[in-house]
């Protein structure tokens, strides 16, 4: 159930995002930036995420750089 959620999820914002003339990726990565508190846990379930259409390229790169921290 969580997967259906996450696929419509990703739909949906990657429609308000072609309407806004946004680029999906960093668009999702700026607003985990400005609006998540907290640090994003590993292990990711890359492979429900991946057959949601959620690459680890849209979460990867934040969790990397909050390990920085």
């Amino acid at each position: 159930m969580r997967l259906m959620f996450l696929a419509i999820g990703r739909r949906w914002f990657d429609a308000v995002c072609a309407t806004r003339g946004l680029e999906p990726e960093p668009t999702w990565q700026d607003l985990v930036r400005r609006h998540f508190k907290g640090a994003l846990k590993r292990p990711f379930n890359t492979e429900a995420r991946d057959q949601a259409g959620l690459p680890t390229d849209f979460y990867e790169p934040l969790a990397a750089l909050m390990d920085e921290r």
